[in-house]
């Protein structure tokens, strides 16, 4: 049978802007967004980004969703083929017009505004994909200043740990703008710094000596308010607190607390063929991002 490998499905919401920070600032459109980008594209030189090719390589439909296979390599990059027996490795170079390349699969669904990005390595950078989408958007389809930025999904143990906090000692929090202003669960921690124009905002706060943080007032009300939207606006977010049933302190962050699913795919497969393999947990990853209460 042949050797199987675990592979990572990561959510995201995607966050796209036009003239952000101005006051023409609008939102993307992602039903037509994601839609162009699906169709092919003919006669155009290729993204370069540090002097790596970034494009996309094919598409598949699932549902509602579509998937694009990202691809990134650089021209002047080799491979090395080694000889188990005799350790000897040999430089292999891509023939002409061809380069190596690495690949990632992100699956979208634009009416959610939510995709699925595999996690491996090596693999394409989130740079090189928003760096890629913003270029595609601005040359493409003429939205000027375009910016798109991806966040991860809190699951359900990420407001959970919190409530469970008899005391927190430290919260910290990034946020990044959803819409063309801060949105109102965050605007009176943000003042009048989400009127300067960023595109993320870092607040951190800790508790006085054996004191706590308040979880329904603060930083800690605004960091599980933004988890529990339908669109949230974190970044990023780490909180430490105390359970009472659990020994020492506990730390619940977006970056752990995410949603997530583990699939097995044979790694000498195609890519189309990984993506099947890795197909029958997206129905239930959406799902699970549409449990958020508005």
């Amino acid at each position: 049978m042949p050797r199987k490998v675990n592979r990572s499905l990561i959510a995201y919401y995607v966050h796209g802007h036009e003239a952000p920070g101005q006051e023409e600032e609008r939102t993307l459109d992602y039903s037509r967004f994601f839609s162009r980008l699906a169709q092919p594209i003919e006669g155009v030189e290729p993204f370069k980004l540090r002097g790596r090719t970034v494009t996309i390589a094919g598409t598949r439909s699932i549902g509602s969703a579509t998937a694009f296979l990202f691809v990134s390599g650089d021209e002047t990059a080799s491979q090395l083929s080694l000889n188990v027996a005799t350790s000897e490795t040999t430089s292999v170079a891509p023939r002409e017009g061809e380069l190596f390349v690495e690949s990632r699969w992100m699956v979208v669904d634009p009416e959610r505004r939510i995709c699925i990005l595999e996690n491996k390595r090596p693999t394409v950078s989130m740079d090189e994909i928003t760096r890629y989408l913003e270029d595609f958007g601005r040359t493409q389809l003429g939205l000027r200043d375009l910016e798109i930025s991806l966040n991860r999904v809190p699951d359900a143990t990420f407001t959970e740990t919190i409530e469970r906090f008899t005391r927190i000692r430290e919260a910290s929090v990034t946020l990044s703008r959803p819409n063309p202003s801060w949105l109102e669960d965050s605007s009176d921690l943000v003042g009048e710094v989400g009127e300067s124009g960023a595109s993320q905002i870092e607040i951190a706060a800790k508790a006085s000596r054996g004191a706590s943080l308040s979880k329904h007032e603060g930083i800690v009300r605004v960091i599980a308010s933004s988890a529990r939207s339908r669109i949230s606006n974190m970044a990023n977010a780490v909180v430490f607190g105390n359970i009472p049933e659990m020994p020492g302190e506990r730390r619940v962050s977006l970056e752990n607390n995410t949603v997530r699913s583990m699939v097995s795919v044979d790694p000498g497969d195609s890519p189309v063929g990984q993506l099947e393999s890795m197909s029958s947990v997206f129905d239930e990853m959406f799902a699970q991002t549409d449990e958020a209460p508005e």
